[in-house]
Order: structure tokens, then sequence, then C-alpha cells
């Protein structure tokens, strides 16, 4: 039988959730019906996630146009596209706002003359959903949506015009579908929610090969060991953390905040750290390329973000059936029931800062939540389902 030829699109494989998500996903597809290419435009600060994609699949590295005989093919098989690229190196250098410069970045890059059954977009709002429209030749293309931001009207407009070409929308929560549909009402019919993959078994066997924090029970027994996994980024509510943990060190709480994650915000927190004395109780541990340890040994998991599509590090903590303190935004309100599989608070250092300390002291009531997790399915293979559809499905 031949096989159907797939090419997914990501801008980069850096160590983030879209990355991660879409590394599970090629982990679990079946190569004997499909051959996969995945096209990428920047190879720096790779992720260790990628050396556990099947060697079968082709990871590519797209250069844009540079004086070559590769070049000067492009140029006669491309002509109309190649006069848009040098335009767009000029709007470039212009003042543009974001949605353009992505359009136009991409427009930069050549076409790959392959042609495929199905394209994917990995991203909807990043060079990848342009790229997979003007560059990629395929009978079908899709994207999946991660975020959830806001859109101004122009960006709206932008992305009207080049959603409408592709086949379906795949978010990967019901917040990130609800969030996408109110900016661009029109993708109702083929917009389908796509969750990330989540598989208990093997998460579970990784947390018994990763570092934990069994070390510092056996010295400092009655610390507390509280743990959030985000980005070092606002919007994810680093500071809010920091905030609160302030807070909960003037309550004469023993306890120690780990942060593990990467980010724009690492040099200002440290300095923030070291400004208010919390190098004893914020811990910045940076990437971790195998955090389940920590996950299994920590004793309360806290999501302080202002922004998520899904919240995927929440599910991973109730694996581990651990109390959850989260900030109750809308992806939060997804996955966990209030006072039942965790705690939902604004965002009020001392709101969030009293029901860690609730959770530290009322035995009762952290059993409580502890029990129900027990009782959760925290499972997710749609996407996996979704993706093998769609290349079953490709002659229909």
């Amino acid at each position: 039988m031949k096989k159907v030829k797939v090419a997914f699109f990501s801008r980069a494989l850096h160590a983030n959730g879209a990355t991660k998500s879409l590394i599970e996903l090629l982990k679990r597809v079946n190569l004997n019906d499909c051959e996969i290419d995945l096209y990428i435009l920047d190879f720096t600060n790779q992720t260790d996630w990628v050396n556990e994609l099947p060697k079968k699949i082709n990871i590519i590295l797209v250069n844009k146009y540079y004086f070559s005989k590769i070049m000067l093919y492009n140029i006669i098989r491309h002509p109309i596209h190649f006069i848009n690229s040098l335009y767009s190196s000029i709007q470039l250098k212009r003042d543009i706002s974001y949605v353009k410069s992505l359009k136009y970045t991409a427009a930069r890059y050549p076409i790959i003359d392959k042609c495929y059954d199905i394209a994917i977009s990995y991203r909807h709002f990043d060079i990848d959903v342009f790229f997979v429209i003007n560059n990629l030749k395929a009978k079908n293309k899709y994207f999946w949506i991660h975020g959830v931001q806001p859109l101004t009207k122009e960006e709206i407009f932008e992305l009207k015009k080049i959603y409408k070409k592709y086949n379906n929308v795949f978010p990967v929560s019901w917040v990130a579908r609800k969030n996408i549909l109110r900016y661009i009402p029109e993708i109702k019919d083929r917009c389908i929610v796509a969750y990330n993959v989540v598989d208990e078994n093997e998460i579970k066997c990784l947390s018994k090969k990763g570092e934990n924090f069994l070390v510092e029970y056996e010295t400092e027994k009655k610390k507390w060991n509280i743990l959030t996994v985000a980005r070092l980024s606002k919007e994810k509510g680093i500071y809010f953390a920091l905030d609160t943990c302030m807070l909960l060190k003037n309550m004469g709480c023993n306890f120690k905040w780990y942060i593990i994650g990467d980010g724009v915000e690492k040099y200002n927190l440290d300095k923030k750290i070291k400004e208010h004395s919390l190098e004893d109780y914020f811990i910045l541990m940076g990437y971790v390329p195998n955090p389940y340890g920590y996950f299994s040994s920590c004793d309360i998991y806290v999501q302080p973000s202002f922004l998520e599509s899904y919240g995927l590090a929440i599910n991973e903590a109730k694996i581990f059936h651990k109390p959850i303190v989260a900030t109750d935004i809308d992806a939060s309100k997804e996955q966990l029931v209030q006072n039942k599989t965790g705690v939902l608070v604004s965002h009020d250092e001392k709101e969030m800062a009293n029901a860690i300390y609730k959770l530290m002291n009322d035995t009762m009531f952290k059993e409580k939540i502890v029990s129900n997790l027990y009782m959760e399915n925290n499972n997710h293979f749609e996407c996996i389902e979704i993706f093998n559809n769609l290349v079953k499905n490709i002659d229909k």
C-alpha cells in the first residue's frame, strides 16, 4: 500500500509546550501508513526531546533564499514567489505589525517542491501558519491552535484570510476553541478539539528515572516542597508566584518553592529574588528535560499563570495526585473542580498564599483533594486518533 506523505512544520524545536506536544504526537504515529518530513527554520537551542523522535522521521532545515544553484532553480520555477520574497525583505525593514512580520518572514523562504498528501502547521500565530499555505504543496492542510492570546483587528483580518485556506483547525482545548471562535467564528464547523497527548504510564515510568526531592526530605523533613513548571515569562505569572512566596515567608511557613523552566525573565527574576533575600525560598532550576521525578515527590503543585490554552503541567501534577493551587483562568477551570480536585484562586497573592497555607495546615482538606485525584483519568490520546483518521481518510 502506498504510504501517505505528510509534512509537519514548526518554526523551531525549543523547550516549550507546543514542541512537547508535537514530539509526543510524532512518537506515536504509525510510520507503516505514512512517511513524515518535519520542516524547521531554526535549529538553535533544540530541546533534548528531539532525541525521542523516531529515526524514520526526516527533520529538514529550511534556508532563506541565498545565492546558489538551488536558489537559481527556485527563481526559474517560482519567479512570482521570488519577487514576493524581495518585496517582503523590504517590508520587514519598515515599522510593521507583528502579524505582517510573520507573513513577510515566511515569504522570504523558498517554495518546497515536494508534493504532500497532508501538511500541518503546529502553531497558529507564528510563521508556521503562513508557511504551510504559501510554501508547501499539499492536497489537505491543517493547523493546531495552542495559544489563547487576544487579537487586534489587524491580526484578525490577516488570520481570517489565511485560516480559510485550511481544511480543519485543531485547538488543544475547549478554552482555545472558545477563544479563537470569538475572533474568527467563520471556522466553527471546521474547529475540532484535539487535546495534547498525555500518557500516564510513560510519565510515571519517567518519574522513576528523573531527579527528585527525596534528598531534601531526608535532610529537611519539615520543609514543604512546592513546584511550578513554567516558562519564565510574565504571562506565566512567575512574578505573581514570587510575591506569593514573600507572603508565605512572612507567614512563617517552612518551604522551598522550585521553578522548573527557562525564559526571558530569568535575569530580572534572579535580581528580584536577591533583593528580597529569597534565595533559600524561591529556587530557579532552569530547564529540566525530565521533570517527572520532581512532580512525583513535591508536596504541592502551583500554577500561577495569567494565560494558558490548556496547562499541560496541571494534568501532569494530577497524574501524581498532587494537591494543586492554580489561578482561576479558563484553562484551569477546564481541568480542576474547585475544592475537590484543586484550589482555584484569583490573581491576588494573599488569596494564593492563604490557599497554599491551608493545604499545609489542613490535613483533612488536603487528603480529600488527593483522594479525589486518584479517581481521575488523565490520559489523552485523542490527538493520535485524529491524526490517524486524517491519514486513513486521505482519498475520501
